[in-house]
């Protein structure tokens, strides 16, 4: 892939002073899509800078390519075309749209099953991750801008501190009731928050209240940005941009600030495990969406033929840009290289873990499983019937667990510690 820079030219002479440079991932939803030669056909749209066409095309294949279930996506997508349209009315219209549809959704997904929502969340209306619901508020905030409503923009920062916020209830509330679920087989406690104070957002509001003249409110600010990159090293993997120096603009001098947005967010997918029956044999084959390839097929005498059952495991993946450094330049001369404040692919795709402080990976994979986390587990390791098969006890150090010798299929992993029990599913391909 080429990496390219750009440039911002200026040729006023009394530009006196270039201020701070904000860059961060623009938001690429990530919804499982199964249409993508529409969505392909807006990205090339969207490259071109023809973003009205983008718009129109969208509207007019919104029955082909959103189904009822997508409506929080259509919304995002045809929100994020309008901004970058300079349509800021309408734009803040399908972001307000989206984001009570998902406050919708939620509250009817606690109720109508928290199970579906942890082992397949394709099977329920699609109510958005966590970072479109953030992030949309952050677009809401600079459309407000963009109409030169400083309170509207204002309320906009302080919803995305309140999400922040509610990250860790939310997935309490999603926690107890599938702990309280007639059929659940095991207790999961919920984890502790990994994104829950945004240098972005905060540095938005650092702008509002030095508009304000508020300088003791931009202070607070500029602290609770160097807070997001020391409390945060999982998401904020960069330098902070952030200095003191910001509050050193001599009178004499004007300070324009300028934000970037380049590249796009992780898309999500759907890697499918499929178990099926015959007379007396159990069929296990995986799909990503496209093709079906068979695992295994065990003997089991005195199964019912015409059993199915389906675990989707969601995914994401980045979708890196080939954007590798941005410029200003003033009369021809480069004055400013803008710097990395947030990236929106690290928000998205790690913002809670849900278990515990655990990475696993790579899932599905060929046998060999790495395992990383701050905790003390041991790890019961069973096959599909339920049956132990191995022991591994696990702590701060990367350890591996190794499947290579087993049948492909299904796995399960049960962690045990002093603090919480949790069961996931691994795929042996």
């Amino acid at each position: 892939m080429v990496n390219k820079s750009y440039l911002i030219k200026f040729n006023k002479f009394f530009l006196p002073f270039l201020l701070l440079f904000l860059v961060f991932f623009l938001v690429s939803c990530g919804s499982m899509k199964t249409n993508k030669d529409h969505f392909e056909k807006i990205d090339k749209f969207v490259n071109k800078r023809s973003f009205d066409t983008a718009a129109t095309f969208l509207v007019a294949a919104k029955d082909l390519s959103y189904g009822e279930k997508d409506r929080v996506l259509y919304w995002l997508d045809l929100g994020l075309l309008y901004h970058y349209q300079g349509d800021f009315n309408n734009s803040n219209l399908m972001f307000e749209n989206a984001e009570f549809a998902i406050d919708d959704l939620y509250t009817k997904s606690i109720s109508k099953g928290a199970g579906s929502l942890l082992l397949n969340d394709n099977a329920l209306d699609y109510s958005g991750e966590d970072y479109e619901d953030i992030y949309l508020n952050v677009f809401k905030c600079l459309n407000y801008l963009g109409l030169k409503k400083i309170d509207e923009a204002f309320v906009e920062i302080r919803r995305i501190n309140e999400k922040l916020t509610l990250l860790e209830d939310k997935y309490a509330k999603i926690t107890e009731e599938y702990n309280s679920n007639k059929d659940n087989k095991a207790e999961i406690k919920p984890g502790t928050s990994q994104f829950h104070n945004s240098a972005l957002g905060r540095y938005l509001s650092y702008l509002l209240y030095r508009n304000e003249n508020d300088i003791d409110g931009a202070r607070i600010d500029k602290g609770k940005i160097d807070e997001a990159f020391s409390l945060q090293p999982e998401l904020y993997n960069f330098s902070n941009p952030i200095t003191d120096s910001i509050f050193l603009v001599p009178d004499t001098l004007v300070a324009i600030n300028f934000i970037s947005l380049f590249g796009k967010g992780p898309e999500k997918f759907a890697y499918d495990l499929v178990v099926h029956t015959d007379k007396d044999i159990i069929i296990i084959y995986s799909s990503d969406g496209q093709d079906k390839k068979q695992l295994d097929a065990i003997n089991w005498p005195g199964v019912d033929k015409g059993l199915h059952f389906k675990l989707s495991l969601p995914r994401m993946e980045k979708k890196h840009s080939n954007v590798n450094r941005i410029t200003i330049e003033l009369d021809g001369k480069e004055v400013s290289e803008f710097k990395i404040i947030e990236s929106i692919e690290n928000v998205a795709l790690d913002p809670v873990n849900k278990s515990a402080i655990l990475n696993l990976y790579p899932n599905p994979s060929d046998g060999i499983i790495n395992i990383e986390t701050d905790r003390n587990y041991t790890v019961i390791v069973m096959d599909i019937t339920g049956s132990v098969i191995g022991i591994v006890n696990v702590d701060s150090s990367t350890k591996t667990i190794d499947l290579s010798n087993r049948h492909k299929g299904l796995y399960i992993l049960k962690f045990e510690s002093d603090e919480n029990t949790f069961e996931t599913k691994v795929i042996v391909k």
